[in-house]
C-alpha cells in the first residue's frame, strides 16, 4: 500500500512510518515540524538526541535499502497543497498524527487553547474535506485518546466507541446505538470528541472509510526498527507538558529522586507500549472498514494501572522511593477503568505489558544519558541536565495553582531538558531563541504580569533537591508564582 504519515516526525508518527515501510508499505512522511519548534518555545529537548529529518531518513534507507519520502506541508493551513499531493501520491491509506497531542500544553494559555483548537480542528477538516475533493477511495486512520471517554468510574467496560442504548418511545423501548459519551478533561481531549462528530459526518454524507482509534498512555521508546541505528532513536519528552508519568518516574528514579505521586495516586489509566502502538497502527491500516461502514472505532491499549501501583512498580524495580504530593489536576483522587480491546486481540495483537522486562529498555536509556552527563559535568547526581529538568517537573504548589520551578544552570541546560514543570510556562517572545523559528503556525506568548514580585519560598522537596546538588554546579532553583 501507499500510505500518507501526517505527523509522521512525532512520538507516534516516526517509529510507525518506519514500521510500515520495513512492511513493505511505500510511506511518505507529511509534517511542518512544528513539534521540535515547541521544544524550542518550552526551552526542553528530548532526552534521547533527535537528529534532523534528512539524516534520519537517510539513516533509514542505510539499514533497511526502504526510501522513505518527507513533504514539509502544515496541515489545517495548506489546503491546496494537501489536494494537489494526494492527487500525485494517490495514497490507499492516509495516517493522521498531525495534531498537537499534549494536554497539558493544551491548557498553559488562552493562546495555547487557541493554538490547539486551531490546528487540530482544521487539521482534521481539512484532511477528510481533501479526501472527498480529490474523489479518491482513501481510508482515513486517526489516532485519537482513550482520554474522550473521561477519567470516571463508568462501572462497566468502557466499549469501542459505541454505546447500546434504549431509548422511550410512544411504542416502547427502541435499541439506539450512540457514540459512547465524551467527557472531556482539557482542550486537547475536546479537539478529539470534536474529532469524532467530524468522523461521523463524512462517514455519513460523503461514505468516507475511516478508522479512529482510542489510544492510551503509550509507555516505551523504541521498536524494532527505531533499535536498528541511533540515528533512528525515538523521543523521550519528560517534562511537564508532554513528559507522561511513566517517564517522570523513571527519570526521577535515574537521579535518586523521590518519585511524586499526585494525589492519593488511586487514578487509573490506560498503557500501552509503543512497539504496539505501531502494531496496532499497521493492523487498522491493513484491515479498512468496507465502503458504507460506520466509523471503527477500537480501544488502542493493552492494561489498565492505578498510578501507585505503577510507581510501586517502578519502585521494586530501580529501588526508589515514592512521595505524595498535592494533585494539580480537578479529578477524582480514585477512579476505576475498564476497557474492552477485542477487536486489536482478535486482529493478532500479542500485547506487551509492563511486566514483561520492556520497562528495563526506557531504565536504560535513562541510565545512558545519566552517565554521559555526569561524564560532562562531573556530577555525582548524574549531572545538572538531567536533576535540573526533573525536579522542576515535581514542583507543585500547596494550594495546587498553576506554578513552575524556573532553572537556571549551565549552558549544558540549553541543550537538553533545559526546563520542565506541571504547568510549565514558557518565556515571553519563547526565550533566547526569538519568534523567528516559529512562524506562523504557534501562538505568540506575552509576560504573565502575575508572574512578577516575590517568589513564595520553595517546598521541601525543592531544598533538599538543592542539598543533593551541591557541589555539581549550583543551579539556581526558584519557583515563580503562575
Amino acid at each position: 500500500m501507499k500510505v500518507l504519515v501526517l505527523g509522521g516526525d512525532g512520538f507516534c508518527g516516526w517509529p510507525s512510518a518506519l514500521h510500515l515501510s520495513a512492511r513493505g508499505h511505500d510511506v511518505v512522511i507529511v509534517d511542518n515540524l512544528s513539534r521540535r519548534k515547541i521544544d524550542i518555545e518550552l526551552e526542553v529537548d528530548s532526552l534521547t538526541p533527535i537528529r534532523p529529518m534528512g539524516e534520519r531518513l537517510a539513516a533509514w534507507k542505510e539499514v533497511s535499502g526502504k526510501e522513505i519520502r518527507f513533504r514539509d506541508l502544515t496541515i489545517g493551513k495548506d489546503y491546496q497543497e494537501l489536494v494537489d499531493l494526494i492527487l500525485e501520491e494517490k495514497p490507499d491509506a492516509i495516517i493522521h498524527f498531525a495534531e498537537q497531542r499534549a494536554a497539558p500544553y493544551s491548557m498553559k494559555s488562552a493562546r495555547h487553547k487557541r493554538y490547539t483548537v486551531d490546528n487540530n480542528l482544521n487539521a482534521t477538516n481539512d484532511v477528510l474535506a481533501a479526501i472527498v475533493d480529490t474523489g479518491l477511495d482513501i481510508h482515513l486512520v486517526h489516532l485519537g485518546t482513550m482520554g474522550v471517554y473521561g477519567y470516571g468510574t463508568a462501572g462497566m467496560k468502557i466499549p469501542e466507541g459505541y454505546l447500546k442504548v434504549k431509548v422511550e418511545t410512544r411504542e416502547g423501548l427502541k435499541d439506539q446505538e450512540i457514540l459512547y459519551p465524551a467527557n472531556p478533561g482539557s482542550i486537547y481531549h475536546m479537539t478529539k470528541t470534536q474529532d469524532q462528530l467530524f468522523f461521523h459526518f463524512y462517514n455519513k454524507n460523503d461514505k468516507v472509510k475511516i478508522t479512529d482509534l482510542h489510544q492510551g498512555i503509550v509507555w516505551g521508546t523504541q521498536t524494532e526498527e527505531t533499535k536498528k541505528d541511533e540515528r533512528l532513536i525515538n523521543r523521550f519528552d519528560y517534562d511537564g507538558d508532554y513528559g507522561t508519568v511513566l517517564n517522570r518516574f523513571l527519570m526521577q528514579a535515574a537521579i535518586d529522586f523521590p518519585m511524586t505521586v499526585h494525589g492519593t495516586g488511586g487514578q487509573t489509566r490506560a498503557f500501552i507500549h509503543i512497539q504496539d502502538t505501531v502494531r496496532c497502527i499497521q493492523l487498522a491500516v491493513e484491515n479498512p472498514p468496507q465502503t458504507g461502514d460506520k466509523v471503527h472505532i477500537l480501544n488502542q491499549m493493552t492494561e489498565t494501572h492505578r498510578v501507585r501501583d505503577l510507581a510501586k512498580m517502578i519502585a521494586d524495580l530501580a529501588g526508589a522511593e515514592m512521595q505524595l504530593v498535592p494533585n494539580p489536576r480537578n479529578e477524582a483522587d480514585e477512579n476505576d477503568l475498564h476497557v474492552e480491546n477485542d477487536t486489536f486481540l482478535k486482529l493478532g495483537l500479542n500485547q506487551t505489558t509492563l511486566a514483561d522486562g520492556l520497562m528495563e529498555e526506557v531504565t536504560e536509556i535513562a541510565r545512558k544519558v545519566r552517565r554521559q552527563a555526569r561524564d560532562r559535568d562531573g556530577s555525582r547526581s548524574g549531572g545538572p541536565v538531567l536533576a535540573n529538568t526533573v525536579l522542576a517537573s515535581t514542583v507543585v504548589k500547596p494550594n495546587g495553582d498553576r506554578g513552575l520551578a524556573e532553572i537556571s544552570a549551565d549552558p549544558a541546560c540549553h541543550r537538553m531538558g533545559r526546563r520542565g514543570g506541571q504547568e510549565a510556562q514558557p518565556r515571553a517572545a519563547y526565550g533566547h531563541r526569538g519568534r523567528e523559528h516559529f512562524g506562523r503556525d504557534l501562538p505568540r506568548l506575552r509576560p504573565d504580569p502575575e508572574q512578577e514580585g516575590p517568589a513564595p519560598e520553595p517546598e521541601p522537596q525543592c531544598r533538599q533537591a538543592d542539598r543533593d546538588l551541591a557541589g555539581a554546579s549550583e543551579p539556581e532553583v526558584r519557583l515563580v508564582r503562575g
